[in-house]
């Protein structure tokens, strides 16, 4: 016998990390005396990131793809306690965007870094992805994945 997919539909899986997106830092570079070398590390703050974003995504069910995926990262941001009400509700109303750092692809770097065997072997298969950063009086970063299915063009 030969089995039978159930559903024709690509996968998707979403979730959402709570508190302020965080970006992916720069590798540190150390020079280390007792090896005669120098090696790289990842700063702590980017490791915790991404050990959120994993284990959030395996709460959600996320399962491994094997094939293309597609990303699309969401990234609110915390609204400055300095600003005035109006301009807090332009912000929450989506008329005022973030246009200040992080930089939204260190965002998407760390999500997509995050991801790795967890969502997919490697994130090269991610084959087209969208990044947003967007103000909220909550802080999250919103996150999904999908098979990716090619459009048909005549």
């Amino acid at each position: 016998q030969r089995a039978t997919r159930i559903s024709m539909e690509p996968r998707a899986f979403s979730f959402t990390v709570p508190g302020p997106p965080t970006p992916k830092a720069r590798a540190r570079v150390v020079y280390r005396e007792g090896a005669g070398a120098y090696g790289a590390f990842t700063p702590d703050k980017t490791r915790v990131a991404e050990d959120e974003v994993g284990y959030v995504a395996k709460s959600h069910g996320v399962e491994l793809l094997d094939g293309p995926v597609r990303l699309t990262v969401r990234a609110y941001m915390p609204i400055p306690r300095s600003w005035s009400l109006r301009k807090t509700n332009l912000a929450v109303e989506g008329k005022l965007r973030p246009t200040t750092k992080p930089d939204l692809d260190n965002i998407g770097k760390m999500v997509s870094d995050a991801l790795n065997h967890i969502a997919y072997h490697d994130d090269s298969q991610i084959v087209e992805s969208r990044i947003s950063k967007w103000y909220s009086t909550q802080p999250r970063t919103e996150v999904t994945i999908e098979e990716y299915e090619r459009e048909r063009r005549t």
